[in-house]
């Protein structure tokens, strides 16, 4: 019996330590604002429609550059896909930040709670990964312009311009 314990109880630290190195996302409903700040949408009829904000923590983010892209962009593609419910965005730019322990007390509020002063999650710099956002082509709203930033490299690349086309 002793033996089965401890045979349960080694599977599942086993697992718990797995779990800790599982890359996880977090995203900040409090953080989402548009362009004026105070509502989630933004009505701006000369860019052809709603501009969106959004922010995310990432634990556990991958270290090279090229594995961090594509998570980012799986993860907008994803959330594009199922939060859209046919609004179309003019503008939708998701901020990706890193969950430290600093930044984790972002989860339930848009100020960090510990601190005297104002302090946002922007005031993090070192947490930050990087930002994902699309906007829509001035002569044609059908057609969208892609662009990545990742901090790490410190470069920017427009994925998709179908404007040009």
């Amino acid at each position: 019996m002793k033996k089965f314990f401890a045979f349960i109880s080694s599977t599942l630290f086993f697992m718990a330590c797995q779990n800790d190195h599982e890359v996880k996302f977090y995203y900040l409903e409090k953080h989402t604002k548009q362009a004026d700040g105070f509502n989630i949408i933004h009505r701006d009829d000369s860019l052809y429609g709603n501009k969106l904000y959004e922010t995310v923590l990432v634990r556990n983010p991958p270290a090279t550059a090229d594995s961090l892209k594509q998570l980012m962009l799986h993860y907008f593609d994803t959330l594009n896909n199922r939060q859209n419910k046919g609004v179309i965005f003019a503008y939708r730019s998701l901020d990706f930040y890193r969950y430290t322990s600093e930044t984790n007390n972002f989860l339930h509020s848009t100020k960090d709670p510990y601190q005297l002063a104002n302090v946002y999650l922007w005031d993090y710099s070192e947490a930050y990964l990087g930002n994902v956002y699309y906007q829509r082509c001035p002569n044609d709203s059908l057609k969208i312009i892609k662009t990545i930033y990742l901090n790490q490299a410190g470069q920017t690349d427009t994925l998709t311009n179908e404007c040009l086309k």
